[in-house]
């Protein structure tokens, strides 16, 4: 039987529907095969229109099944990072304490240009005065019996040998920089802390940077500051000057906030000389504003790092009468 006069011909915009993806072109014969099946009269016709029809089916079924589902190509965004428990010198930066020892090659963040300095760069490490992004209260007044350290206790690195140094292969030269010259050595090394938030803590109005530390004149050739170094003697003469802080002691300003989270600084200076002469010593009552100028004018490098102390309260001892009538009256205005 000549099925042709069952089938209407297309127009001409069904050709056009050739250009289309295979699915299309399957969907629309089973159009097409249904349309015909309605006009066929024998009963052989229908059965061989339906058995064509059921092939076109599993054919556009075929099609379905390879298709890359939509989620393919969507994408997913990354969660952010746990915002860290100590907020950081900018509460709008993520800031992570650099776990570096001089077990590893290199720290795992660069340094930035006012670490550096002829052919070496500072980097401190194994910092006691800070842990996990927090001051420990053998610093604070919080510590049972009192603070029990009274300098910044830490190490660093990133002190050059100009005389000899070994290389990759195992010898030893002199460390020259590129134009050839001697690298520069730093002479001796200084250390300074301010509270920056004092005295109400982080965000509050009224608030000023207290100085609370200095030293001066530490030797070159060290690489770490600790209380017993603070004092050592050589000759009977100290061979570090300890500045005398805002209370008139020898040491660190024992931190002792009241309230709020208050950021410590603290800044390791790289020297390119001793500060005073033989004949004009560096005194250790020298104004903390006086010290910055001096460590300023023979400045290598710096190294700044930070830590929090978080305040508690009034604690006993810590104010005396008279201060504590001037904070209440503080309070009712």
């Amino acid at each position: 039987m000549d099925f042709q006069q069952f089938i209407t011909p297309a127009p001409e915009s069904q050709y056009q529907s050739l250009l289309e993806p295979s699915a299309a072109m399957a969907a629309q014969a089973v159009t097409d095969v249904g349309s015909s099946f309605a006009d066929a009269q024998d009963q052989g016709a229908k059965a061989s229109l339906l058995s064509e029809g059921e092939e076109v089916a599993a054919v556009a079924s075929a099609e379905e099944d390879v298709t890359v589902p939509p989620s393919f190509w969507m994408w997913k965004t990354t969660a952010a990072p746990p915002t860290p428990p100590n907020p950081g010198p900018n509460p709008n930066l993520v800031w992570q304490v650099d776990t570096w020892s001089v077990m590893t090659p290199f720290p795992t963040t660069p340094p930035i240009w006012e670490n550096c300095y002829g052919c070496d760069c500072l980097v401190v490490y194994e910092t006691d005065v800070v842990a996990g992004g927090a001051v420990p209260d053998k610093y604070t007044c919080f510590n049972p019996g009192g603070p029990s350290s009274h300098v910044p206790a830490f190490k660093w690195a990133g002190t050059p040998e100009p005389e000899a140094r070994n290389d990759n292969w195992g010898g030893s030269h002199r460390i020259r920089s590129a134009d050839g010259n001697e690298c520069i050595k730093s002479r001796s090394f200084a250390i300074t802390a301010q509270d920056l938030d004092y005295p109400y803590g982080a965000g509050e109005q009224g608030n000023s940077v207290r100085d609370v530390f200095w030293a001066a004149n530490i030797p070159g050739d060290w690489t770490e500051f600790n209380d017993n170094l603070a004092h050592a003697t050589y000759r009977d003469l100290p061979q570090v000057v300890v500045g005398r802080n805002r209370k008139g002691e020898l040491g660190m300003e024992t931190p002792c906030p009241e309230k709020g989270v208050h950021r410590y600084a603290f800044t390791l200076w790289a020297l390119k000389d001793y500060i005073g002469t033989e004949g004009s010593p560096l005194s250790p009552d020298t104004p903390f504003a006086d010290m910055i100028g001096l460590i300023e004018e023979k400045e290598l490098a710096r190294y700044m790092f930070y830590g929090t102390v978080s305040g508690r309260g009034l604690q006993p001892g810590s104010h005396s009468f008279l201060q504590k009538v001037q904070s209440g009256f503080k309070a009712w205005f």
